[in-house]
């Protein structure tokens, strides 16, 4: 907060220096960065590490703590006066190998720094990690007042500003995100944005984005609640500005973008998974507590088969697995290693009941195994190789909302765990998908990636205005959102194909 203040200070009394307010904006930016510990705390609590990440963590655990006896061990020996100090020496020196090993391994792993919160980013990494024409814009929300980082790259030059909002409290901003969301459906949508617009009192930074192709949102507290789309930055929407995606934290861009996982390229383009086979027959079952019965009285996906089937009229690629063949193992053991596309068209649950602790989406349950219940949790998702994966679309309601313990910070479980997986970008919902309105809107989407070639944000982001001047509400046109690196593009020999996506898919999710 000091900082922030002495910015405004600065600013009011003029003849501040650029270096001075470079100062001020780098501890903002430190600031910022905090939430990055609560990141890596939900991944570790909600078991998103692939396991060969989780054996290269125990194993540094176990460096570290043999460390420390080694440490004491010498010490007694030195504090009892032993006339050989050999055995505890070569025991020292041991751990000391071992920890560094541990620490070689982890620092080898682009992903792994991330997912352990070792992937440091300073303000002076901003040049590296955004491209021209790019901005971004991160918060952390108090209990009585919020900070904002933005940076924005315009050729060769980064541009940074800090502001400090006194009216955006947490129970502020909370209240006004409530507002929006409820008025999606009825009452003046525009007006609930606008005292959104407000509370934030960013109206005087919005220069600051005039010219971008894309703006990264990292957000906090009740922010987390809103697609980044419909954000405002005074009275206008972030996703009026630019196409958007969300970031979990300013590390995952640089984990995303960075060339040991940026440069492996699919040679294939989509699989498809979902459809599930449910039998909700005398449902629903007041007196069910087994996963199994539970996940059978989801009953059908409507419109996920069509789905699956035009997605792969567009990209081609394996043919989609769904109904009998979409079970946990079948999607288990598929090879993902050459796909650039994944849809999973299923039922999605955030977690955090009966049903589910973990975030999981719904596939058959094996009628082999009367103890599968179908669910793929985020643990078994993060344990996937999906670094070839540049878009996935979990085509499920909620999937892009949090759970309700609220222990996700920046991304749904899901979100992390695909993110963590490697797929470079996703498209998830906040809410029931209209299924009408989201024919249209994936229909266009996909088609735009396709025949145009455009990004995933910028694709999602002219099939939203394009719903809009057809006066679709923002309940039917705003729920699906871009996570991760939204300036990515389905690779060009999978746009060369002649194939053209005219299927009808109607995706009616129901909520889960």
């Amino acid at each position: 907060m000091f900082a922030i203040l002495k910015r405004q200070a600065l600013r009011k009394q003029g003849g501040a220096s650029e270096e001075e307010f470079r100062k001020i904006d780098r501890d903002i930016f430190d600031l910022v960065q905090e939430r990055e510990l609560d990141r890596v705390g939900v991944a570790i609590e909600r078991g998103m590490l692939r396991r060969t990440n989780e054996e290269t963590i125990r194993r540094l655990q176990q460096s570290l703590a043999e460390l420390c006896a080694a440490r004491s061990a010498f010490d007694d020996a030195v504090k009892s006066r032993r006339p050989n100090l050999d055995s505890s020496v070569e025991r020292l020196n041991r751990a000391r190998a071992a920890m560094a090993e541990s620490e070689r391994t982890i620092q080898s792993d682009v992903r792994l720094k991330f997912a352990t919160g070792r992937l440091k980013v300073s303000m002076e990494d901003l040049p590296d990690i955004l491209r021209d024409r790019e901005a971004m814009i991160a918060f952390r929300v108090g209990s009585d007042f919020s900070v904002v980082f933005i940076a924005a790259r315009r050729g060769a030059n980064v541009i940074t500003a800090s502001a400090l909002s006194k009216t955006a409290s947490r129970g502020d901003i909370a209240a006004a995100v409530t507002s929006v969301i409820d008025a999606r459906r009825q009452g003046d949508f525009r007006a609930a944005t606008d005292r959104l617009g407000t509370v934030l009192g960013l109206e005087d930074l919005k220069g600051l984005f005039e010219g971008t192709d894309h703006i990264f949102l990292v957000a906090d507290g009740d922010l987390q609640r809103l697609p980044a789309h419909l954000l405002p930055i005074g009275s206008t929407l972030l996703g009026d500005l630019s196409a958007t995606s969300t970031l979990s934290s300013l590390s995952m861009l640089a984990a995303l973008r960075n060339p040991a996982v940026a440069d492996k390229q699919p040679s294939r383009s989509s699989s498809g998974f979902g459809d599930p086979m449910l039998d909700d027959s005398g449902c629903p079952k007041p007196d069910a507590s087994e996963p199994r019965q539970l996940v059978n009285c989801l009953g059908k996906a409507y419109g996920s088969a069509a789905l699956l089937q035009a997605t792969f009229a567009m990209f081609g690629g394996a043919a989609p697995q769904t109904g009998i063949n979409a079970t946990v193992q079948t999607f288990r053991k598929a090879d993902l290693s050459k796909a650039a596309v994944l849809v999973l068209a299923t039922h999605g649950l955030v977690g955090g009941d009966k049903l589910s602790k973990l975030p999981a989406i719904v596939l058959t349950p094996d009628p082999s195994d009367p103890k599968d219940s179908g669910l793929f949790t985020t643990a078994d998702i993060a344990d996937m190789d999906l670094d070839g994966v540049s878009l996935a679309i979990i085509a499920a309601c909620h999937t892009a909302g949090a759970a309700p313990d609220s222990l996700e910070e920046g991304l749904s479980g899901l979100g992390l765990a695909f993110a963590t997986a490697g797929a470079k970008a996703l498209i998830l919902s906040y809410w029931d998908a209209e299924p009408s309105a989201t024919e249209k809107l994936l229909e266009q989407a996909l088609t735009l990636m396709n025949r145009d070639h455009l990004s995933v944000a910028a694709a999602l982001t002219a099939s939203m205005s394009e719903l809009r001047k057809n006066r679709y509400t923002p309940e039917q046109w705003a729920p699906f959102v871009v996570i991760g690196d939204g300036t990515v593009k389905i690779p060009a020999d999978f746009t060369d194909r002649e194939h053209r996506f005219r299927a009808i898919v109607s995706t009616e999710f129901r909520r889960s």
